[in-house]
This record gives structure tokens, sequence and C-alpha cells, in this order.
């Protein structure tokens, strides 16, 4: 054979098994060859009950056009297509269209109010013409609440109004209304304060729970003392939660809770001075309201109820305003006792007032004036013994005696 044929043919192989190389490894060829990339989900992560954008990119990295190209999405729970096509038609897309040239696909899908957190995954595919179905590997698409949310659905106190100097319990009721479990929970009740007059008992002021699942609830309870000088009224209590969730994010809130501190009052009423002693006679009698408690009285007013066992020379119905704690107020009261009263006469006295935390009470109460007969006002001294007896006696001495010395004259003369 010629030496040039030879070296020709030789050439030319040389040169095709060269282009053959080169087109494996740049992935070129004359066929089209579609490539479908994922590239991105809006918002990322969705929240449960939202619409998710999805965002595909269809190439054709051969060099042949790809005619009448399809794609489809294979929605499962928890997703649902929310408008649009589940199959698109790309039409043609040309030999080596790729990059910033490549089509898109956009779909919008809606996410299942009761989805659970996490990565759930959704299926695609695509064909060319009349060709086969070519199904991808799924991708994830990433579900979480935007804010894990720790709610305090309860605050109870134990009692409703704790006494100076007394103890309460705080019970704090908290729910995850997350999709996911909250860990790490801490409450803490700052009773550091100068102004709280608290202290906790048996415990300290932050607590711990190590997990909670969603849905469930929890608590947290408290017992706290009250100084025996608390002032009543309601104190605020800051509240500080800590939680984490399952993806490590912290979250902290903060909150106020009211406690009252306060007691029922204690008020004492009697009669302090009279200038009455007797029925059928008239005076001024002093009535004494004393707060034995430990809460102030504020508003005490006072109206004594006619009777028909006396008649009221004064006002009815007095104002004394706020008594403190361990204080009193008088209101005084001129009277006309009838005739054939009762020794031990009761004075009944509608009374209103409030707590120091504007708790409203209302009551009749009944101090007791007591008189006397003649012998027992003078046997007290409150009364002097009637002189008119000894004069009429005397008198009566004297008449007798002038009456005596004049018969005993007459029979003498004769």
């Amino acid at each position: 054979m010629n030496k040039k044929i030879i070296l020709t043919i030789f050439v030319l192989a040389i040169m095709f098994a060269t282009t053959m190389i080169v087109g494996a490894e740049s992935g070129i060829t004359s066929l089209p060859n579609i490539k479908v990339s994922f590239v991105s989900q809006t918002p990322d992560p969705v929240e449960p009950g939202k619409i998710v954008e999805l965002r595909w990119m269809v190439e054709n990295i051969g060099s042949g056009s790809a005619e009448d190209v399809q794609l489809e999405i294979i929605p499962e729970y928890p997703f649902t297509i929310y408008s649009g096509d589940l199959i698109q038609d790309l039409g043609s897309i040309n030999g080596r269209q790729t990059g910033a040239k490549g089509v898109i696909a956009l779909y919008k899908i809606k996410i299942d109010d009761n989805a659970v957190e996490g990565t759930s995954e959704i299926n695609i595919r695509y064909r060319v013409g009349t060709s086969a179905w070519i199904k991808l590997d799924p991708y994830d698409i990433s579900i979480q609440t935007t804010d894990a949310t720790l709610s305090v659905t309860s605050v109870k106190i134990d009692p409703e109004t704790v006494a100076p100097g007394k103890q309460g319990t705080i019970t704090i009721e908290m729910k995850n209304l997350a999709d996911s479990p909250l860990k790490d929970i801490t409450t803490k009740l700052d009773m550091s304060s100068a102004t709280l007059p608290f202290a906790p008992v048996d415990s300290v002021t932050e607590k711990r729970i190590k997990m909670v699942s969603p849905g469930e609830t929890v608590k947290q309870e408290y017992k706290i003392t009250t100084l025996a000088t608390a002032e009543s009224m309601i104190y605020k209590i800051p509240l500080t939660i800590t939680f984490y969730d399952h993806l490590g994010n912290a979250y902290e809130k903060s909150d106020i809770i009211g406690v009252k501190v306060g007691d029922i009052p204690e008020l004492s009423t009697y009669v302090e001075t009279s200038t009455i002693y007797q029925a059928g006679t008239s005076g001024t009698v002093s009535i004494k309201f004393v707060n034995r408690g430990v809460t102030n009285i504020k508003f005490l007013n006072v109206k004594l109820n006619q009777n028909e066992n006396y008649k009221i020379l004064s006002a009815e119905e007095q104002y004394l305003g706020n008594v403190n704690s361990d204080d009193y107020e008088t209101a005084e009261y001129k009277l006309y006792i009838q005739p054939g009263a009762q020794k031990e006469l009761e004075l009944p006295i509608d009374i209103t007032y409030k707590d120091a935390n504007n708790n409203e009470y209302s009551k009749q109460i009944k101090p007791v004036l007591k008189l006397y007969n003649q012998e027992e006002a003078e046997k007290i001294g409150v009364t002097k013994k009637d002189g008119s007896t000894g004069i009429i006696i005397t008198i009566i001495i004297v008449v007798v005696g002038v009456f005596v010395y004049f018969k005993f004259r007459k029979k003498k003369h004769h």
C-alpha cells in the first residue's frame, strides 16, 4: 500500500478519535439533552397553611433541539396545586440553551394547615415530545412555623387575694402552639425588686422543663409568702420565659403577673361615750368605728336608722372617710329616748365602705346604748339622789310636831 495513503488514513483516524473524545467530555452531542435543576423555594421555610413558590430551571445541554418539552409536578400530602396546571408546556428548547437562557418553570403550591414541621418531599418529571416521562429524584421542601410559640394560657393565684404575712401559690399554665417540640423551657419570676413584698417558699424563682411536645400543656407552680408589712394593693411580678425550638433557635418572651395583696377589713363598732342614761331624756351618743385589720378602709359612710324607741335630733347620715389600720373614727348623734325604751337599746346603723383594693362592703351593725332606772343611775353615780323626799319627810315631822304641841297645850289648860 502507498505510504501516503496509509499516513492519510492514520491522521484522519486520529482526528476522528479526538473529535469524539472532546465531544464526549463536553457533554455535547448532536441530540437534545434535557437537564432539570431546582432553583428556589419562596418563602424558605414555608409555614403550614401558606403558599410557596417553587422554581425549576430546564436547560438543553445537547446540540440538538428539544421539541415539545413538558414538565409535570406530582404533589402529594401536604402539597396541593394552588394555581395553574400540573403539566406545563415549555415548548422547544434549542440546543445549548443553558444558564441564563434556560427556561424557568414556576409552580405555586398550597401547604396543608396541619402540615408537620420539617422537610417534605415533592416529585417532578419531564418528557420531550411523546417520549416516556423521566422522573427525577424528589426535592425537599422546608416547612416550619415562622415563630415557635409557647403561649401562657392561664395564671392562677390561690388564694385570689393573699393576706400580708400569709402564703399563696402561683400556677402558670403554658401550651406549645408550634408543630414541633420545644426544649429547655425556663420560667423565672423576678421578685428581687425592693418594691415587691414577696419571697419564694421551698423553691427557687427559676424553674425548667426539659421538653414540651406539640399541643402539650404544662404547668409551673411557685409558692410565695407575703411580708407582714405589705401594703394592700396589686403588685406586678415580671415573668420571663426562654425556650428553644427543634432547630436550636432561641426564643424569649416577657410578661407580667399581677398578685393582689389584701385582707377582709375588721371593723369593730361600739358606743364610746353617752350623756343619755335614762329613758325620757335627751343627749349625745358617740359611736366609735375601729379598724382592727391589716388593710385600710376607704369611703366609710354610716347612717343611723329611725326607731320607735328614740328620735334622732341630728343628721341621720355621716361620712367618715378613710380609716387606716389600727386607727378609728367617731360619729356623734343627738337623740331623745322615748319613755319606756328598753334598758339595752340597740342602735341599727347601716355602714358601707371599701378596702384598699376597692372591694365594696355593706352591712348593718347594732351597737347597744345602756339605760338605767333611777336607783341604778344613783348607784353608779350618773345621777344624784332626789332631795324632795327628805324635804317632804321633814315637813311632815314638823306638821306632826306642831299638831302634837298644840294638842298637848290645850289639854294642859283644861
